[in-house]
């Protein structure tokens, strides 16, 4: 009976972390898009410098994010990178 509370235990723990992860990936691919969107309408219109220089920010920021946060999502359970990510 002990025993089936810990797997239990460990099964919902696991069940938590699956759901912080998909949260985590689902804020990743909004990133994404947002990115997608930005360039695709520095690509479709006539820009002046100074647009640009600002959509060129606003990519640099949404790439560092998204560095921090895949390095979020790379951990596996016990809050170790995995080997996914190449670490």
């Amino acid at each position: 009976m002990e025993q089936s509370i810990v797997d239990e235990n460990c099964l919902n723990q696991k069940l938590e972390w699956v759901k912080d992860r998909l949260e985590k990936l689902d804020e990743i691919e909004a990133k994404l898009i947002a990115m997608r969107h930005l360039a695709e309408f520095a690509r479709d219109y006539k820009l002046s410098s100074k647009q640009i220089e600002r959509i060129n920010t606003k990519l640099r920021k949404f790439q560092q994010e998204l560095l921090e946060m895949d390095e979020i999502v790379g951990r596996d359970l016990f809050g170790y990178s995995s080997f996914v990510n190449g670490t």
